[in-house]
């Protein structure tokens, strides 16, 4: 018969044996762990610096866009200038040519007038056109934001089924 000394050693190697082979489960749950911390971290970082360089892309096209607005408003303000100033030439040569041309000089201040008030409005579309891209650039910043805000939400949703089924494991 086996004597219980024996029985005892065998109880105690089966006992540690044991405890290895859950501290070996424990610490292999714990590494999963950290490496789906350390994924998280990293889509993460990789969202966040995606949203930057989108924000700062749509920054850029914003002040490109605004730039060039800018130098076509110069442009036609300058244009409009020059003009006003020719205008003015015009009026006063004409003022000193005979009365008898007045008609045909009326009508052309009449046209060169014309002229002006249009260049004016055409400086007001600009001016719209530029409160329509801001507009457009807000709705891009919103529309990133959200788009930025929903693959958080997903990775999140990942991240808690991975979790669940590390703990099921």
């Amino acid at each position: 018969m086996v004597s219980a000394e024996v029985f005892s050693v065998v109880h105690q190697i089966m006992h540690a044996l044991l405890q290895v082979t859950h501290q070996t489960r424990d610490d292999a749950v714990t590494r999963e762990r950290l490496l789906l911390q350390q994924q998280q971290i990293l889509q993460r970082d990789f969202i966040e610096k995606e949203m930057k360089e989108k924000q700062l892309q749509t920054e850029r096209e914003i002040k490109k866009r605004q730039l060039q607005f800018e130098r076509e408003k110069m442009a036609v303000e300058t244009a409009q200038k020059d003009k006003q100033m020719q205008l003015e030439r015009e009026i006063k040569v004409t003022e000193a040519t005979e009365k008898e041309k007045q008609p045909l000089v009326e009508k052309e201040l009449q046209e060169k007038e014309m002229w002006a008030l249009e260049k004016q409005k055409l400086l007001e579309f600009a001016e719209k056109d530029k409160v329509r891209l801001e507009e457009r650039a807000e709705k891009d910043k919103e529309r990133i934001k959200q788009e930025f805000e929903a693959k958080l939400e997903l990775n999140l949703q990942i991240v808690e089924e991975k979790r669940r089924n590390v703990v099921e494991y």
